[in-house]
């Protein structure tokens, strides 16, 4: 166990996404077509089936629930508060439920958006795994882009993104980031 003395956040839907992905990868006669259940975009990209059976050896070689800590020390997005200074933002990176960080206090709130936004600009060229749903992950890396703050992306170096014109992009978006983390 990595952290065993502490408290792990996240988004119980992608936990138990992930759990079941990776049983389900254990399939050796029928992985390549239960993937599809979990990403149905795969054959959408170029490199999707290689990468798909990347993923496939790492899990086989690190997943292991245990890892993860016990089950009395998760707090689920869902229906626990984060600590003071944090809120909580579900985001579509590689799983559904996956959940990106707003640390407020400061000159400007910094985004911890891990991988609803893998790079600044080239999402594309990061090879790492394909997102969950393409359509959620452009929308998702927009409305992070749209926020006055420092951003922390999953695969790049941090950056901050201008002022909003005429502060109307900020409060729109603020609006969809919080009424999608809603649902």
């Amino acid at each position: 166990m990595l952290f065993p003395g502490s408290e792990i956040y996240g988004a119980q839907e992608s936990h138990d996404w992930c759990r079941a992905l990776y049983s389900d990868l254990r399939d050796q006669q029928n992985w390549e077509t239960l993937i599809l259940k979990y990403y149905p975009e795969t054959f959408e990209y170029e490199k999707a089936k290689e990468m798909m059976s990347k993923l496939r050896k790492l899990a086989l070689r690190w997943w292991d629930p245990k890892r993860l800590g016990s089950s009395s020390q998760f707090r689920w997005l869902e229906n626990h508060a984060l600590p003071a200074d944090l809120e909580g933002l579900l985001t579509t990176g590689h799983v559904p439920g996956h959940a990106s960080i707003i640390v407020r206090g400061g000159k400007q709130p910094t985004v911890i958006a891990g991988d609803a936004l893998l790079s600044r600009r080239h999402d594309a060229r990061v090879l790492t795994m394909i997102p969950h749903n393409r359509k959620q992950f452009q929308q998702d890396r927009a409305r992070i882009l749209a926020m006055q703050a420092r951003i922390l992306p999953g695969h790049d170096l941090e950056f901050s993104t201008p002022p909003p014109e005429h502060g109307q992009a900020h409060a729109l978006s603020q609006r969809v980031l919080l009424t999608r983390s809603r649902k």
